[in-house]
C-alpha cells in the first residue's frame, strides 16, 4: 500500500464490506492485478475471490465456500427469506420485508422473526437511527441474488418488490404534494429501491408499473433538481404505453417539463406532439396539466403568452379538484421573473397564501423572494436568505440564486460569488442553465472577463435555440465586447438583444438594466450619434448564427 493508491484500498476495503476473508483473498490478487482493476471486477467478486492458504479449510479457501457453509446453517425458511431480501437496493423497512418477502411458505408474521435471526447471525445488518432499516451487505447480497436466480423465483421476487414499491411511490407522492417536507429523507432512503423497481418494469415490458412509479417520484426528482433522471424514467416508460391508459398524461407532461428545464430540444420535439394530441381529446385535470407542460416549453420563447396559459392551467385544474394547481401557479413565479414584470403579484401571492392554508405542495419562499427581487427588495432579500432554511435542494438553490444577484446589487461582490457558485453547482448538475447569468455578470463586474466567458460559454445556454437563452447571451457578450474595447461587436449584440427580448418578453432585472445601459451609453459615446444606432439597427436584423463573438 501507498500514499497513491490509499484512498482506493480504503474504498476496496468498504465495498469489501470489511470481511476479512475477502480483503485477504483480494490482497492475493495484487500479485496480477492493480487496486482499480480489482475493484472494476467486484461485481463477479466470487470469482475473482479465490486461493487463500493451501493448508486452510475450503470453507477458508474461496469467499464462495464461506458463504456456502454460512447459507447451509440456515433454515430453510431463513435460506428463502435471505433470497428474496436480495432483490431491496439500498435497504429495506421491515414492512417492505414483509410484503415482499411473504408468501405460501413463508407467512408474513414469521417474517419478523426469521429476520430478527439473520440480524443475529450478522447475515443482516440493523440500523434504528431515524426510520428503522435493515440491510444486507454487498457482499451477502450478491451472494442471496444469485441463490435467488438458482431457486427460479427472481422474476417473482422482482415482480412483488416493484408492485410494493409502486404502492410505496403513492404515499411519497401524496405526502410531498401535502407539504410534507419532511418525507423527502425517507424518499431518499428508498431512492435505489425505486430505481429498481423501474428498472425491472421496464425490462419486463411492464410499462405502466414504471411509468406510475415515475410520475409519482416526480415531485421528489423535482425538489431534488434531478430533472435529468426524471425524464430518463418516464420516456423510458411512456415508450412502452398507449395513449389509452390513464397514467399517460400526468407522466408525458411531467417528462416534457422536465425535458424543458433541461434545455433538452430533441426530446421536446419528440414528446411535444403527443401531447399536443392528448391535449385535443382530453378535458378536466389531464388538459390542466399538459396545458402547463405545453406552456412550459413556451415559456422560453414567449413569456407573456405563457404566462397567459399558465393562468388558464390553474384555473382549469383548480376547478378540477387537482391537487397539481399550484404547478402552473408556481410557473407564473417564473414568467414574471423572466419578465422583470411584478404585475401578477398580488394575485399569485394571494393564491400561495391559499395553498399554504390547505397544506398544498407550493414553496411559497420562493415566489414571495422573486417578487423581492423584481421590485429590487435587495436588502430584506439577503435578510430572509440568511436566516432561513429550505426545505430541499431545488429551494436551496433557487434562494441562492436571488440571494447572489441581491448581494451583487449591493456590491457585496465576495458573498455574492459564494452564493451564486453553490447555486450554479447544483443547477449546473441538473443541466439548467438559469445560473450562467449571473455568475457571468458577477465575473465581468470584478473585472475578470476571461473567466466569465469560459464559465458562461460552458453551458447548454451557448448552443440553445430559445428566445430567452440568445436574448441574454447577446447582452451578456455585449458587456464583454464593450469592456474589451470591441465597440461595434457591442453594439450590435446590445441591438440583437433589444429586439430578441421584445419579441419574447423578456427582460433583465432593474440592477442589470441599468448595468447593461451604462455600458450601452459609453459605446454610444466611442461609435459617435451616426455609427452607434446604425450598429443597433444591423444587430437586429442579423441572424443568430452570423452574429460575431457569441460562439467564439
Amino acid at each position: 500500500m501507498t500514499d497513491a493508491n490509499l484512498a482506493a484500498v480504503a474504498e476496496l476495503c468498504v465495498r469489501l464490506d470489511g470481511i476479512p476473508l475477502a480483503i485477504e483473498l483480494a490482497t492475493a490478487r495484487l500479485k496480477m492485478l492493480t487496486v482499480d482493476q480489482i475493484s472494476q471486477h467486484l461485481g463477479d467478486r466470487f470469482r475473482l475471490l479465490t486461493g487463500g492458504s493451501r493448508t486452510a479449510v475450503e470453507r477458508q479457501r474461496t469467499l464462495k465456500a464461506m458463504m456456502d457453509w454460512s447459507y447451509d446453517l440456515l433454515s430453510p425458511e431463513e435460506q428463502a427469506l435471505l433470497r428474496r431480501l436480495a432483490v431491496f437496493y439500498d435497504g429495506f423497512t421491515l414492512e417492505a420485508a414483509e410484503g415482499v418477502c411473504s408468501g405460501e411458505t413463508l407467512p408474513s408474521f414469521e417474517v419478523l422473526d426469521m429476520l430478527g435471526r439473520l440480524v443475529e447471525a450478522s447475515i443482516v445488518t440493523f440500523d434504528a437511527e431515524m426510520r428503522p432499516r435493515y440491510r444486507l451487505l454487498d457482499t451477502v447480497r450478491q451472494y442471496a441474488l444469485d441463490k435467488l436466480v438458482e431457486a427460479a423465483e427472481a422474476d417473482e421476487a422482482r415482480e412483488r418488490h416493484a408492485e410494493h414499491f409502486r404502492t410505496t411511490a403513492v404515499e411519497v407522492d401524496d405526502r410531498l404534494n401535502s407539504a410534507d417536507s419532511e418525507y423527502m429523507k425517507f424518499a431518499t432512503d428508498d431512492l435505489g429501491n425505486f430505481r429498481a423497481a423501474m428498472t425491472w418494469a421496464i425490462e419486463a415490458q411492464r410499462g405502466e408499473i414504471a411509468l406510475q412509479i415515475g410520475s409519482d417520484l416526480r415531485t421528489y426528482f423535482w425538489n431534488r433538481v434531478m430533472y435529468r433522471e426524471s425524464v430518463k424514467w418516464l420516456t423510458s416508460a411512456l415508450a412502452l404505453v398507449d395513449d389509452v391508459s390513464p397514467t399517460v398524461p400526468r407522466g408525458l407532461a411531467f417528462a416534457l417539463t422536465d425535458a424543458s428545464n433541461v434545455g433538452d430540444d430533441v426530446m421536446i420535439h419528440s414528446l411535444r406532439p403527443r401531447a399536443e394530441h392528448l391535449l385535443s381529446v382530453c378535458d378536466g385535470a389531464p388538459r390542466g396539466i399538459l396545458s402547463n407542460a405545453l406552456a412550459s416549453v413556451m415559456l422560453a420563447d414567449d413569456a407573456r403568452h405563457a404566462d397567459q396559459l399558465f393562468r388558464e392551467a390553474h384555473l382549469a385544474l383548480r376547478e378540477a379538484g387537482s391537487r397539481f394547481w399550484t404547478a402552473p401557479l408556481q410557473n407564473r413565479m417564473l414568467s414574471a421573473w423572466f419578465m422583470s414584470d411584478g404585475s401578477s403579484k398580488p394575485e399569485v401571492l394571494e393564491l400561495v397564501s391559499i395553498a399554504e392554508s390547505e397544506n398544498t405542495n407550493i414553496h411559497g419562499d420562493v415566489v414571495r423572494t422573486c417578487f423581492q427581487v423584481i421590485e429590487s427588495e435587495y436588502a430584506q432579500i439577503l435578510d430572509f436568505v440568511s436566516s432561513h432554511t429550505p426545505v430541499d435542494e431545488w429551494e436551496e438553490a433557487m434562494l441562492l440564486g436571488f440571494g447572489a444577484h441581491a448581494a451583487r446589487a449591493l456590491g457585496r461582490f465576495e458573498e455574492a460569488e459564494s452564493s451564486i457558485r453553490r447555486a450554479h453547482h447544483v443547477f449546473r448538475l441538473a443541466g439548467k442553465g438559469s445560473t450562467f447569468w449571473e455568475l457571468g455578470m458577477l465575473l465581468i463586474d470584478l473585472g475578470r472577463l476571461d473567466e466569465a466567458v469560459a464559465e458562461f460559454t460552458d453551458t447548454p445556454l451557448v448552443t440553445a435555440t430559445s428566445v430567452l437563452d440568445r436574448t441574454f447571451d447577446a447582452h451578456f457578450f455585449s458587456m464583454i465586447a464593450e469592456k474589451r474595447g470591441d465597440f461595434e461587436t457591442s453594439a450590435m449584440l446590445a441591438g440583437y438583444a433589444e429586439a430578441s427580448g421584445t419579441t419574447g418578453s423578456f427582460r433583465p432585472s432593474d440592477f442589470d438594466r441599468r448595468r447593461l445601459s451604462e455600458s450601452q451609453e459609453r459605446v454610444a459615446r466611442e461609435l459617435g450619434a451616426d455609427r452607434y444606432p446604425e450598429l443597433r439597427r444591423r444587430g437586429e436584423d442579423t441572424a443568430w448564427e452570423d452574429l460575431p463573438l457569441v460562439h467564439q
